[in-house]
């Protein structure tokens, strides 16, 4: 469990007003992070969406993102699979986009934030090995373990599947020739 992470930052440290999110500095999250213990993660429009909206916002990691991973999968730990699993498809999207610019501006917390996914990995895994795991939800936990194991433009086009799908059904319907590599 998450125990044997070194230093997750504090939430009441003063270092979140020097971290940011897509809407500002990010100690306005605070709270925000303190009421996931209390809420399901399932909640569309809820705030575990608004939160995420916040931390990963247009295609965008931000370093918010990753200080808070430690706390949000402590408290996704607690909870049912379904709120499990959405907290983790949303690890494995911020992930998926993580610039060595944003893993710079947390510094010495990036080593919990790589911890935190090492166990992040461990969780999907375990959700895999369920046998009544809706399609859309397995393909985006194959998304997140991608993700976790460093294969970033994997774990991108996993998450862009209907786009890309999309894309080829478009070209497929302009001619009768086989499309172009997706």
């Amino acid at each position: 469990m998450m125990s044997n992470l070194s230093g997750p930052l504090p939430l009441d440290s003063s270092r979140w007003s020097e971290l940011s999110h897509a809407y500002g500095p990010a100690s306005d999250l605070l709270a925000q992070i303190d009421r996931m213990k209390e809420i399901s993660f399932e909640d569309k429009g809820g705030p575990f969406s608004q939160l995420i909206s916040a931390v990963y916002h247009q295609g965008d990691a931000t370093s918010a993102a990753l200080a808070a991973a430690p706390h949000l999968l402590r408290t996704a730990q607690s909870k049912a699979i379904p709120s499990r699993k959405n907290l983790l498809i949303a690890m494995g999207w911020v992930e998926s986009v993580r610039t060595q610019e944003c893993s710079e501006r947390i510094g010495p917390l990036f080593e919990s934030y790589r911890q935190c996914i090492s166990e992040a990995l461990s969780e999907c895994i375990h959700i895999l090995q369920l046998d009544d795991l809706d399609p859309v939800d397995l393909r985006y936990l194959l998304g997140a373990v991608a993700a976790f194991k460093g294969k970033q433009f994997l774990a991108a086009r996993v998450f862009q599947l209907d786009e890309l799908y999309a894309h080829y059904l478009e070209q497929t319907s302009e001619d009768d020739t086989p499309p172009t590599r997706l």
